[in-house]
């Protein structure tokens, strides 16, 4: 995820730049009481039997659970942790 679940929010004008004024009390407390779901679609590569697949990620802040494709391969937990999850055999080329 390229940020935060707020500077996603910011980014889709659901709240003001909290950098403006006082723009931050428009944005509630509760927001980072409560989880969220990020999700992205990618074309997968042609699977071979010498290829492994790897998802990579460089700084979850604070938490995670990591699923592809409908299966649950990891979590993570902690300031900006870095993850690998190899996702081989759940990868289904051409869909």
């Amino acid at each position: 995820m390229p940020g935060t679940a707020l500077t996603t929010l910011i980014g889709h004008g659901f709240y003001p730049d909290p950098d403006f004024g006082l723009n931050n009390l428009a944005i509630p407390e509760s927001l980072n009481r409560h989880d969220d779901w990020y999700g992205v679609e990618f074309p997968a590569p042609s699977k071979s039997a010498r290829r492994h697949f790897v998802l990579h990620f460089d700084g979850i802040n604070y938490s995670a659970d990591i699923w592809f494709n409908g299966h649950r391969v990891g979590s993570m937990r902690g300031v900006f942790q870095r993850g690998a999850f190899d996702v081989t055999a759940f990868l289904r080329p051409g869909r």
